[in-house]
């Protein structure tokens, strides 16, 4: 999503939800696992962006990813509109059922090709009274 060049008069007021994800293939299916994600890392923002959308709805405006390696690393950058936030207590379920989803599917992308994923995640949501 690019902000940056956007009429400041038109541009939406947006919170960002970050979920990084650690997943862990073992020590050799670390490197191939690498690959895989590398050579499909398009089905992985599909997946991520259609879960978000449905998650959030309206209020869903985007989405994007970064990885990294080591234990592969999947930095979940999803964008949602300030109402979805100013509903706190909507948005903390909401992202419950993001993360929960988002863990299921990205063990199972990797599980079909025989890898055997551990995930693990972290939050940080934003704050809604800033």
């Amino acid at each position: 999503m690019d902000f940056q060049n956007s009429d400041p008069k038109s541009m939406p007021s947006v919170d960002v939800l970050s979920l990084r994800f650690t997943i862990d293939l073992g020590f050799e299916g670390n490197e191939k696992g690498w690959g895989y994600l590398m050579e499909n890392s398009e089905v992985f923002e599909l997946r991520t962006a259609e879960s978000a959308n449905r998650t959030f709805g309206d209020d869903y405006r985007g989405s994007e990813i970064f990885y990294r390696r080591g234990s592969i690393e999947l930095l979940a950058l999803i964008y949602v509109g300030y109402q979805a936030v100013a509903q706190y207590p909507d948005f903390v379920k909401g992202v419950r059922t993001l993360k929960d989803q988002l863990t299921g599917i990205y063990r199972d992308i990797f599980g079909k090709h025989g890898f055997k994923a551990d995930v693990s995640v972290q939050t940080r949501m934003p704050d809604p009274k800033q």
